[in-house]
């Protein structure tokens, strides 16, 4: 099976928040009758680790197949005593590769119940909040149809230790990149989780913008394009495509920041709308191209398993989520603010700054996104699933 191919007659719901995730989860674990597999990058012994070992100990002791695959199981040494307690339940559990030819492997965060269900998104199983924060923004979804199996191929092969047992799509990018899925329901599975696989979900971008009409709308905590990607964008806000995109607020490192300054005022200078999210951390990687192509990723950076998805219904779902978010937790950012005069060298400095950062394994302080929370004296809001990688 080839890794983007698409398919038809596909049934995707977007969960738009970390408690409708976990309930839909938690839900098909529960009614479960074959098997449970998930993979995420850790389970911690609070109340949303609780709310899901209940629920995988209950299908592990129904005689069920339960596996999940973690990153991370407590300290370097040795399984928590949490993950200790699961496993001598009848939870068969593993630990992910972190690094692979010395590169950062990002967690995926997939799940697949029954080889009927499989959801993936931007969550983490963690109930620890900033005090006084407001819920993290995170995106999943909810997939039925024929690329369950695609979903359930990646987690098994996660299990055996081979990490891409699926065929490259670029032969069939070569072979058919120009014939497109018509109708509703299509989708395909494109995995970006390795270098030489970044291009992969990169062609399929690419082709969305250049063949939008009316707006393009993206919304990314990490958005570090590469130049082609750029040019993309600014040539449809050139031909009158309304291009808008959703970022997280200056991350802390500095590097980082001055590369993504750069990038931005020339965004802007060339009619790409950048609006920032001030409410929370932005958490996930989503976008939509005119009224029917979307996308969806199972993490957090473009170097994840990504769903892309054909149909009306699921782009006007995540249509109006985005339109919500743009008005009353966004703040659009103003070319005053920005470096002035950046130009094309300035912008590909930007560009290589941030390559070369991904190159090397990820530091807290170059990851996650500045966040201070509003002083108001309010009682802290806690939230459910938390987005941290």
């Amino acid at each position: 099976m080839k890794r983007s191919e698409w398919k038809s007659n596909h049934r995707v719901n977007l969960l738009p928040s970390s408690e409708v995730y976990l309930e839909r989860l938690c839900g098909a674990v529960a009614t479960a009758n074959r098997e449970v597999l998930i993979e995420a990058d850790h389970l911690r012994d609070d109340v949303i680790g609780r709310a899901l070992a209940v629920v995988l100990i209950g299908a592990a002791q129904r005689g069920l197949r339960v596996s999940v695959t973690l990153q991370s199981m407590g300290s370097s040494s040795q399984p928590s005593p949490f993950i200790k307690g699961l496993i001598a339940a009848g939870v068969k559990i593993q630990s992910a590769e972190t690094y692979v030819d010395g590169r950062p492997c990002p967690p995926r965060k997939l799940a697949v119940v029954d080889g009927e269900r499989a959801f993936l998104g931007g969550f983490s199983f963690d109930g620890d909040a900033p005090v006084g924060a407001p819920p993290v923004q995170e995106y999943g979804a909810e997939l039925v149809g024929p690329l369950v199996e695609s979903v359930r191929l990646l987690l098994f092969a996660r299990l055996a230790g081979n990490r891409h047992p699926l065929e490259s799509e670029r032969r069939y990018a070569r072979r058919g990149r120009a014939e497109q899925p018509g109708g509703e329901g299509w989708a395909c599975l494109v995995s970006g989780d390795e270098k030489s696989k970044r291009g992969d979900v990169l062609r399929h971008y690419l082709e969305a913008i250049r063949h939008a009409e009316q707006d393009i709308v993206l919304a990314s905590a990490y958005f570090t394009p590469g130049w082609r990607l750029m040019k993309a964008l600014t040539e449809a806000a050139a031909r009158g495509v309304r291009v808008r995109l959703v970022v997280q607020h200056w991350p802390r490192h500095a590097a980082a920041r001055w590369a993504m300054k750069q990038i931005h005022a020339y965004l802007l200078r060339h009619g790409v709308e950048m609006l920032s999210y001030r409410r929370s951390l932005l958490h996930g990687s989503v976008g939509m191209v005119d009224d029917q192509w979307a996308t969806i990723c199972s993490g957090s950076q473009n170097m994840e398993t990504h769903l892309v998805v054909r149909d009306r219904q699921f782009n006007a779902a995540l249509r109006a989520h985005l339109h919500g978010l743009m008005c009353f937790d966004c703040k659009l950012e103003d070319e005053a603010r920005l470096p002035q005069g950046v130009g094309f060298l300035r912008a590909l400095a930007g560009v290589l700054t941030l390559r070369m950062m991904d190159d090397v394994p990820r530091l807290p302080s170059q990851s996650r996104p500045a966040y201070t929370p509003a002083r108001t004296g309010a009682a802290p809001i806690g939230r459910t699933v938390s987005g941290h990688s």
